[in-house]
């Protein structure tokens, strides 16, 4: 198994001729990164003598291809004898360019030599910086951290999309994307989609938005056309609000300025109070796990932290609205059923009630009398 890290460096100023007391001239040859190399690890060069040409193996003859080129090779001297070390420099002017390779059986022990290495190129006490802008061209290290916390990631992610899809949907039915979603959010899920049709931006709304559009949709405050609708019916209800008590009216003027989607449906499932900054963080290090870039150890663990708590946080926002938020939108449709069911037994009540008053309305005493006489003499005949 073999890992490789690479690096530019840029020189930040040629040397110059300069003079010593004595009038001699003389050129600074340390500022190039094989010296540099050679104070900063223990390192055997693969070096050519005239001796090796006279009687050139084919591997003589590569390392003097090698030579010619510009390029330096050699290993790193290592305790480890498990592990091979090597490097390679080449060079366009004053712009050089190193290799580092580490080979050897277990991953986790070349990393962790890859980062010793790592360390003393661009660390805090990199003898490099002086002299040369050093810029990772290729992190390996990064590149094993990123792919051991991507299924972490993963299931995070996906857990999140799972709450989101059944509050949205168990709250706003089909309506959940065109009257629950400001118009750039929308706007932009259409453009992924690329289709018309609404079973297929049903079923692709959420997965046609990226982790930042995700956030958004829940953060953001707006005003959407479904709030608008609830307005309207609830005005329509209530057509003389001076009727309402001021804590009823209070209320609705609260619940009808732009807020988010967690402050309405969310917020009360369990999470903690940070956990729009928590969220905000985990996209900063999921971005950088994403595009593929400089992604530590350090980051490492405290991406693997926020993503293993937020994931029970989400189950159980799950959970909790499975258990909850289920059974009371069936009951409040229960309820609002056996109100419909009231009112049109009311109406038709009202209705056979109106119509015998209107059958009774027509009979007059008279019609009465002569009915109850008309009964007495059918009576007497029958005796």
């Amino acid at each position: 198994m073999k890992i490789v890290n690479s690096y530019v460096f840029l020189l930040r100023e040629k040397s110059k001729m300069t003079e010593d007391k004595d009038g001699n001239l003389f050129l600074d040859l340390s500022k190039n990164v094989h010296t540099l190399l050679k104070k900063s690890f223990d390192i055997i060069e693969d070096d050519v003598t005239f001796d090796d040409l006279e009687s050139p193996t084919p591997e003589i003859e590569q390392r003097f291809q090698k030579m010619i080129k510009g390029i330096k090779t050699g290993v790193f001297t290592v305790r480890n004898k498990c592990i091979n070390a090597s490097y390679k420099i080449s060079n366009v002017d004053t712009t050089e360019y190193l290799d580092i390779e580490v080979e050897g059986s277990n991953k986790n022990s070349l990393i962790s030599l890859m980062q010793k290495f790592h360390n003393k190129i661009v660390g805090n006490k990199s003898i490099f910086a002086k002299d040369f802008i050093v810029i990772t061209s290729y992190d390996s290290i990064s590149d094993y951290y990123c792919n051991k916390i991507y299924s972490l990631l993963s299931k995070f992610e996906r857990t999140l999309r799972k709450l989101l899809l059944i509050v949205y949907t168990s709250q706003f039915k089909k309506a959940y994307f065109e009257e629950t979603t400001s118009e750039e959010i929308k706007s932009h899920a259409k453009k992924i989609i690329k289709n018309k049709n609404d079973d297929i931006r049903l079923q692709n709304y959420l997965y046609s938005l990226d982790f930042g559009m995700m956030r958004n949709l829940l953060f953001e405050k707006r005003w959407t056309s479904y709030d608008e609708k609830n307005l309207d019916k609830y005005l329509k209800k209530n057509k003389d609000l001076t009727t309402l008590s001021d804590d009823e009216l209070r209320k609705k003027i609260n619940s009808i300025r732009p807020s988010s989607d967690w402050e309405k449906l969310f917020c009360n499932k369990g999470f903690d109070d940070d956990f729009e900054v928590m969220i905000a963080r985990i996209g900063e290090l999921r971005n950088l796990v994403a595009h593929n870039k400089i992604f530590t150890k350090e980051q490492y663990f405290e991406l693997k932290e926020l993503l293993e708590g937020n994931i029970n946080v989400l189950e159980q926002a799950i959970l909790l609205t499975e258990e909850e938020d289920f059974k009371k939108l069936n009951e409040e449709k229960h309820e609002e059923t056996l109100e419909r069911i009231r009112e049109i037994v009311s109406k038709s009540l009202t209705a056979i009630a109106d119509m015998i008053k209107e059958v009774t309305s027509r009979i007059t005493f008279s019609d009465l009398l002569s009915n109850f006489n008309d009964n007495i003499e059918e009576g007497e005949n029958n005796e």
